[in-house]
């Protein structure tokens, strides 16, 4: 049938039906039948209508859809074949893509649902328009002035989701959005928390490109975790300054060496000094080296820009210098939160000033003295009369006006 292909089920590349083996890594494929007409049109278990086809990626392609029952438009991803049908894959699958429908903030695509049906397996999510901020750079260096603000958003979303126990595992430029939006304002949201690392992906077989933002340590099978994203965005924020990847090779073992062995090329001398500190440091090979948490980050992030955390909402104007957002909250003006303390102990303040929920059974009570005001704290009454006069004094006032009274009410009753 037109449209039947064959894919590789470790390094998810498709190749023409005729073709028996993986050229990359000699792995017998596995024949995906296309359907009838295509997928455009399907109706998933009776909820999602497929409509065309937006992208594909190693986990799988996704399409424009329509949630039928409330006639939303939505983003669909259906789930290659080869995953799906082994029970492993989609078991690790499910649990992730359960844990993304926990997380939700500014700077996060909202996951929505997921399911298999008919030997479907896929994930739901909010559809975001935009561009990809690989198609933003495009060979080009991006100007310090937006690329600040972007880093700063994509901190939010990396803090959000760490305090809810969740790392992304497969941060790069392509799956962070740049949402087109009327006023001109640089609003990221990032995709796919935690799906595809969901998978066992065999790292020697995919295309070297798709290594260009891995942690060294996890070429020798450290697990995903909240440092090894910030190492990818330390490798976004250098591609972002200069314009290509800090490191480049032909080969799987190549690549995984240059992020093992090699320092990233220097960036441009227009660069601040300090931004080009926290990019040195978030790239890191020794994960002691690192910054400890996307928080850390973001108060570096800010200070490259003379702001405090409540004015990272940017705005470019027609004559591409930014311009700060409102401040709306007396509180926010205070930092988020000490570097120096562990992620879970930032998770009160993080959710309170970035607006982010937790997954469902987060056990972290709110951090009440983080939502102190400067109004409430001179409200609070204090042991000694605030005007300065004396307790003793405002008591006496108080029992010569009540005998006063007293006498008064006496004379007239007589």
């Amino acid at each position: 049938m037109s449209g039947d292909q064959a894919l590789c089920p470790t390094c998810g590349q498709a190749y023409p039906i005729r073709v028996a083996h993986c050229m990359t890594d000699g792995t017998r494929l596995v024949v995906q039948r296309a359907q009838a007409g295509g997928m455009e049109g399907r109706v998933l278990g009776g909820k999602y209508q497929i409509g065309a086809l937006i992208g594909e990626g190693v986990l799988g392609a996704t399409y424009l859809g329509k949630q039928v029952i409330i006639e939303r438009e939505v983003a669909i991803k259906l789930v290659r074949p080869a995953y799906a049908s082994d029970r492993a894959s989609a078991d690790r699958f499910f649990a992730a893509a359960r844990i993304a429908c926990g997380l939700a903030g500014p700077s996060i695509v909202t996951s929505l649902d997921f399911g298999m049906t008919e030997g479907v397996m896929y994930a739901v999510s909010e559809l975001a328009r935009g561009r990809s901020i690989d198609h933003e750079i495009a060979g080009q260096p991006m100007p310090v002035r937006r690329v600040v603000p972007m880093a700063i958003q994509i901190c939010d979303a990396l803090a959000a989701a760490h305090a809810s126990g969740v790392s992304h595992g497969d941060l790069k430029p392509s799956n962070i959005l740049v949402i087109d939006e009327a006023a001109r304002r640089d609003v990221i949201k990032i995709t796919d928390f935690g799906l595809v690392r969901a998978v066992e992906l065999d790292l020697t077989a995919l295309d070297p490109a798709r290594l260009r933002y891995l942690a060294p340590e996890l070429a020798t099978g450290s697990p995903v975790d909240p440092l090894t994203d910030l190492y990818a965005l330390g490798c976004i924020l250098h591609e972002a300054l200069t314009g290509k990847p800090p490191f480049h090779d032909a080969t799987t073992r190549g690549m995984m060496d240059r992020h093992a062995r090699e320092i990233a090329p220097r960036l441009p001398r227009d660069v601040p000094p300090n931004l080009v500190k926290i990019v040195t440091r978030l790239m890191a090979k020794g994960r002691e080296q690192r910054f400890e948490s996307a928080i850390a980050v973001r108060h570096e992030l800010h200070a490259v820009l003379g702001t405090t955390p409540a004015t990272s909402a940017f705005v470019v104007g027609d004559g591409g210098a930014p311009r700060r957002g409102p401040i709306t909250e007396p509180h926010a003006q205070r930092p988020i939160t000490s570097p120096d303390r562990t992620i879970n102990e930032q998770a009160p303040a993080v959710m309170a000033q970035t607006g982010v929920r937790p997954a469902p059974g987060y056990g972290t009570q709110p951090d009440r003295t983080a939502l102190v005001t400067p109004a409430m704290t001179a409200s609070t009454p204090d042991s000694a009369s605030s005007s300065g006069v004396p307790r003793i004094v405002v008591i006496l006032i108080v029992a010569v006006l009540v005998s006063g009274v007293g006498i008064l009410a006496y004379v007239f009753a007589t």
